[in-house]
């Protein structure tokens, strides 16, 4: 199961040499939000409005315990949640969200949701 972290790439470069990423929603919320990939361009287009410099972590949900898909919010759909810091060896790949006139759009690299 692939699941998505977005964040500006200045974020990224910040983490991407450290072992675990624990943004300050974990200690916030509890969790870190995460996406499936049918979401990723709904959340960065509310999270990061016009932010054109976007990355998306694809992230492997095989071994990461802690892992839970959950309507918290009244969606009426279940979002990934992670109630740990993120092992960042976990994370497969970065991926550049396209920004077009007014939203963003998912890499061609990405399979369609």
């Amino acid at each position: 199961m692939k699941i998505y972290r977005t964040m500006p790439s200045t974020e990224w470069e910040d983490i991407r040499n450290t072992k675990t990423y624990a943004p300050p929603e974990l200690q916030k919320d509890g969790f870190i939000h995460l996406s499936y990939l049918h979401q990723v361009v709904e959340v960065a287009n509310f999270l990061y409005p016009a932010h054109q410099d976007l990355l998306l972590l694809q992230i492997s949900g095989q071994n990461l315990s802690g892992l839970r898909a959950e309507d918290l919010y009244g969606y009426n759909e279940d979002f990934p949640h992670l109630y740990s810091p993120l092992p960042l060896n976990q994370v497969e790949s970065t991926h550049r969200l396209e920004w077009h006139h007014d939203t963003f759009m998912l890499p061609d690299t990405l399979p369609a949701p």
